[in-house]
């Protein structure tokens, strides 16, 4: 719209000729009028209001072919932005006042048009007043909404609260957190909706900081939501101060940080139980070589043919006790997820059943043991042994639980556990799940105690009743099977753990029935033997000369290389230890031998199956892995079979060549 100072386009509705060249020489002295077009009937002002170039109308009072109130409402519906201006011949104050009502900007009598051009001066700035205001109040508008729709949207919950803390203002994302409309937060404080303890807390530090009106960011605090569950918020706020900088209060947002929490204490207990497992897998691999020691001059020992009856007895209790330490040195390994799995196709139902009677014996009559296993199961690919000892030691535990008697049920299923949970496995495409549960009617735990089951040496049972290594051992064998375990416990209800372990696609193949075992095997046969401890070397050597072998020793791999140069066309066997000094592995110098002698058998021992694993010698062809510490007759039953096996290796019952899988 143009101003005064440039000619503008008007449009005059007038039937009077007269007058209309009256009005039009007014507008010329002044300088106004740029382009002028006069219309006398509706039909002629509907086709004007077409052009929307029109600065103002000028209409009179009285056109025979228009009703004027008709007229008016037209031209506000089709231009409402643009000043009318009345001319009339004679118009009393009374109806002056009534049209200035219905939207008539000025008027003007026709004997008085000195008046025109301040008229139009004042209507066209008023006009300009007016649309400016429009348009502010438009921006005003648009900003509203876009600052609505990005509270109602947002995904923190933005709040304002008064100067004693209490809530004026909650956007509709408090009803997804804490379960409550925002009008209902309305009057109430942050403390409200938490715990006692944790409100005390939080009021405190609050206090402080709303004491220096200061801004604060990252306050964590908890929350309960209506339906009783916990939900950590992240706060972040700033002061409202007034024009004369009074506190008003605080507007800031609180975002859910539950799951990232969840996330951090899941980290840090692999993290924890990582560190733990070096430690248990690095104490196994020492207290095995001395194990190896102690049970290899005990198979001496026992050799002897006279050994009267009090010694046999003593060797006997010794040997008990040896079987237990190794016992432990393993629950230490499967816990820290480095032992070596021997892999096949299981039928879980099997390996329950076979348990069974065990277990009954195991948990005492006191316990009602049952087991309700669904038929058809597709097999998992799992360790038996490993997975034999999750059973027993989840049973041990239901049975510990309840004391005054109760019942105990094994089950198992398959189950599609979702997206989000079958995200835990790696590798894994079926998305089809042996859950094997574990349910007890027992003392039950409460949540802190549920947060630490898993670490290794926490228990709840009194000082000598317990390792606190049997859930922790369960972890790792289960991790290790690429499943993982959940725990539902209510105090005084019972405790239910579930075993999650991927099933496989293909059926299950019948086994064949395993060979008898086959008494102590002597030889003639020359062996290599590797050994860098001399305690262990000097007494596997003796068993093996004792059984008649030829045996060549040498402490490390550079030794084992000096020693090849002069005996190496007649060895028949290498058994190496895995890690020796000099920069030479076990598996290093079998791949040199046995390129230098191609059928070259081997077998590798370790009391520390992580390094079996890292090495890859449970896949490697013509290579048998022994584990420490092993019984003279296991070592002899090893040696006997790699020797008689035509080409490579095979894999004795009491050795490994199967899949092996490490964290």
């Amino acid at each position: 719209m143009k101003s005064m100072n440039s000619p503008l386009n008007i449009l005059i509705i007038e039937d009077n000729q007269a007058d209309f060249r009256l009005i039009t020489r007014c507008l010329q002295q002044h300088g106004l009028l740029g382009r002028c077009h006069c219309v006398v009937n509706l039909e002629e002002l509907n086709a004007a209001l077409e052009d929307a170039s029109w600065d103002l109308v000028l209409t009179d009072y009285n056109v025979p072919k228009l009703n004027f109130q008709d007229t008016l409402r037209l031209i506000q519906e089709q231009m409402p932005d643009r000043p009318v201006i009345l001319i009339s011949g004679s118009l009393g104050e009374e109806r002056a006042v009534e049209l200035l009502k219905l939207g008539v900007w000025d008027f003007v009598l026709k004997d008085s048009l000195t008046r025109l051009a301040p008229a139009i001066e004042r209507s066209l700035r008023d006009a300009g007043v007016r649309r400016g205001r429009q348009a502010a109040e438009a921006s005003l508008r648009d900003s509203e909404e876009r600052y609505r729709s990005l509270v109602e949207t947002s995904y923190d919950w933005l709040w304002e609260v008064d100067a004693e803390g209490r809530y004026t203002y909650a956007s509709p994302r408090v009803y997804d957190l804490l379960g409550y409309a925002p009008d209902a937060v309305l009057g109430k404080t942050p403390f409200d909706f938490m715990p006692a303890a944790e409100a005390q807390r939080v009021a405190a530090g609050f206090r402080e900081i709303a004491s220096k009106r200061e801004s604060f960011s990252g306050l964590e605090n908890i929350n309960q939501h209506k339906d009783g569950r916990e939900v950590v918020l992240e706060s972040s706020g700033a002061p409202v101060l007034g024009p004369d900088g009074e506190f008003r209060g605080y507007r800031g947002m609180d975002r859910d940080i539950t799951e990232r929490k969840r996330l951090e204490a899941q980290l840090r207990q692999a993290q924890k139980l990582e560190a733990i497992g070096q430690l248990a897998g690095g104490v196994a691999h020492d207290f095995n070589n001395i194990l190896a020691a102690f049970m290899m001059h005990l198979g001496l020992l026992q050799m002897n043919p006279g050994l009267d009856g009090e010694t046999h007895l003593v060797l006997k209790d010794l040997d008990l006790a040896a079987r237990r330490a190794a016992s432990l040195t393993r629950q230490l390994l499967m816990f820290s997820r480095r032992s070596v799995l021997a892999l096949k196709p299981l039928d879980l139902n099997e390996i329950v059943v076979n348990l069974l009677k065990m277990l009954t014996r195991l948990i005492g009559e006191h316990l009602d043991l049952r087991f309700d296993g669904r038929s058809g199961l597709p097999p998992v690919e799992a360790d038996a042994g490993m997975l034999e000892q999750v059973l027993m030691n989840l049973v041990v535990n239901a049975r510990d639980a309840m004391p005054k008697g109760g019942r105990i049920t094994i089950s198992t299923a398959l189950v599609e556990p979702g997206v989000k949970r079958a995200g835990q496995v790696a590798n894994h495409d079926s998305g089809q799940f042996l859950c094997l549960a574990v349910s007890d009617t027992g003392c039950g735990m409460d949540s802190a105690t549920l947060k630490r089951i898993f670490e290794p040496f926490f228990t709840t049972k009194e000082v000598g009743q317990g390792t606190g290594l049997g859930l922790a051992t369960v972890h790792g064998i289960v991790a290790q099977h690429k499943g993982w375990v959940e725990v539902d416990s209510e105090i005084d209800v019972g405790t239910t753990f579930r075993i999650f372990l991927p099933a496989l696609s293909q059926p299950l193949v019948e086994a064949v029935e395993p060979a008898a075992a086959k008494p102590l095997a002597h030889g003639k046969e020359t062996i290599l033997l590797v050994e860098d401890e001399v305690a262990v070397r000097r007494l596997i050597g003796k068993m093996l000369r004792k059984l008649g072998y030829l045996v060549h020793e040498a402490g490390s791999g550079q030794e084992a290389m000096s020693v090849w140069q002069v005996h190496g066309g007649q060895v028949d066997l290498l058994l190496t230890d895995m890690v020796m000094p000099e920069g030479m592995t076990g598996m290093e110098l079998t791949a040199h031998l046995q390129a230098l002698k191609p059928g070259l058998k081997a077998v590798v021992s370790s009391g520390y199956s992580a390094e079996m694993v890292q090495a890859g010698v449970p896949n490697q062809a013509g290579v048998v892995y022994l584990p420490k510490p092993y019984e003279t007759a296991v070592l002899a039953q090893v040696v006997r079979d790699c020797l008689d096996k035509p080409g490579s290796c095979g894999a004795p019952a009491n050795a490994t060549r199967g899949t092996s899988e490490e964290s």
